[in-house]
């Protein structure tokens, strides 16, 4: 093939590339939380459910800081009383659990006798004063038994959860069972595109587990208690075409939560990370050039019992479409 030929098809895809992410960027930009003019009940919800999500693991965190969030359940409070005022639907489960969320952290304050600022302080009272029949769902304390029971597919399911309470080591007999058993995730025309790389906890300042966490905010106040971090990382070698250019992140999160059910399976505790929270500068050295960050976990063993963040689902009434 002479270089001409070899320059047009160079110039020809990255045309095509160009236009193609421009226009993910445009349908991205337009249609997620980055617009903040857009006001519509499911981007109300979204929002919600974000910073509700945000106490919820306050709430759980194994050496809970009393006074935490202070900005995010303002923030909580001005968002739900705007989704009021516009007019939607109180009764709408993830509405009603960040109202369970706001009262269990004034509750949480008040039997530890931890004062809120006072203006936020009345700002709750007087937001939890309109809804006095909302029914309030603490999150949930359980077992180590409950979780990592060997029941059916069902139990299994119904029972996983993001555990941020780590304690003791993983056995690498273990580990090397359940990503034996994370193999089984399917992927596009069986690629298995798919590396985990295994970082320690050495407990050791500035070593390589302490430099990524660090780095991801997501884990603050308990990552550091975890044993091991799994770098879920895709292979982009064997994808084809701009079609296939988000295929490694729908291969990657596939085998991402096979692997939390064979953690799960295998008796260990896990945590996923966002890589999204990452800062775009920052680099994992030890990466190949052909790879990219999909997810990260966090592993460990747990006390035999802990509060895990309640997180509740949407009814697949909703998500449903016929």
């Amino acid at each position: 093939m002479s270089v001409i030929i070899k320059w047009k098809r160079y110039l020809y895809n990255l045309y095509t590339a160009i236009v193609e992410y421009s226009k993910d960027a445009r349908l991205y930009i337009h249609n997620s939380l980055i617009d903040g003019y857009s006001k519509t009940e499911d981007r109300f919800l979204g929002k919600i459910t974000l910073n509700a999500h945000v106490i919820e693991k306050g709430i759980t965190m194994p050496n809970r800081r009393f006074g935490f969030g202070q900005d995010k359940i303002r923030s909580l409070v001005l968002l739900c009383n705007e989704y009021v005022e516009c007019g939607y639907n109180i009764h709408q489960p993830l509405f009603e659990s960040a109202v369970s969320v706001i009262s269990e952290y004034n509750d949480l304050h008040a039997k530890n006798n931890v004062p809120i600022e006072e203006k936020l302080q009345n700002e709750i009272n007087n937001f939890l004063a309109k809804f006095p029949d909302i029914d309030i769902h603490p999150q949930p304390l359980v077992k180590r038994e409950e979780i990592f029971y060997r029941g059916d597919f069902l139990y299994v399911a119904q029972h996983r959860h993001c555990i941020r309470n780590f304690k003791g080591h993983v056995e690498e007999d273990k580990l090397r069972d359940a990503i034996s058993l994370a193999q089984t995730s399917p992927s596009a025309c069986n690629r298995q595109p798919v590396r985990v790389y295994v970082i320690q906890n050495t407990r050791q300042k500035n070593d390589l587990f302490e430099t990524i966490t660090s780095m991801q905010r997501g884990n603050r106040g308990f990552g550091h208690n975890a044993d091991k971090l799994l770098i879920i990382a895709v292979e982009m070698d064997t994808y084809n075409g701009l079609g296939e250019r988000n295929q490694m992140y729908v291969d990657g999160g596939i085998y991402t939560m096979n692997m939390m059910y064979s953690l799960q399976y295998y008796g260990i505790s896990s945590c996923i990370l966002s890589s999204a929270l990452l800062p775009h500068d920052f680099s994992i050295k030890f990466l190949k050039e052909n790879e990219i960050v999909c997810s990260m976990l966090l592993i460990g063993n747990c006390p035999d019992e802990f509060l895990v963040a309640r997180s509740l689902k949407r009814d697949p009434i909703v998500t449903t479409m016929y």
